[in-house]
């Protein structure tokens, strides 16, 4: 029996890494664009990055995975990260909150957690599984 190795591709198309991307990664899931970016900046290894909601339309087993990924590749770098997701952030050095565009709060997690002001209240609007990743990262 001779086996059909193009049966096996994933439902999205795409069995392995010589896969074609279409131009402007058409034939791509947005969550798939944002993961491929990142992939990107993991290999030019950039010594500044901007992330904006970079895991937005990934689940949140991928964007653990990432945000993982994230803090393991870009050691030597500084990123900016834009998120509403907090527990993204919760072991950076330092927060900037923003309200109406802004600077409202600035320091590092601890620092805005102590001083119970907007970051805070983020932090405790946050769902339950949210609220412990944060409590992990923020604390240690």
């Amino acid at each position: 029996m001779v086996e059909d190795h193009n049966s096996d591709k994933s439902s999205n198309g795409f069995s392995n890494l010589s896969s074609p991307i279409s131009e402007s990664g058409g034939n791509l899931s947005q969550g798939q664009r944002q993961l491929l970016s990142i992939a990107r900046a993991i290999i030019s290894r950039p010594k500044i990055i901007i992330f904006d909601e970079a895991t937005s339309a990934v689940d949140m087993i991928t964007d653990t995975l990432v945000q993982r990924s994230i803090r393991e590749s870009f050691t030597d770098s500084t990123l900016i990260v834009i998120a509403h997701r907090l527990s993204t952030i919760g072991d950076f050095d330092k927060v900037l909150v923003l309200k109406n565009g802004c600077a409202a709060e600035f320091g590092t997690p601890i620092e805005l957690w102590e001083k119970e002001g907007m970051f805070r209240s983020m932090c405790e609007s946050s769902s339950e599984s949210e609220k412990e990743k944060l409590r992990n990262s923020i604390f240690g």
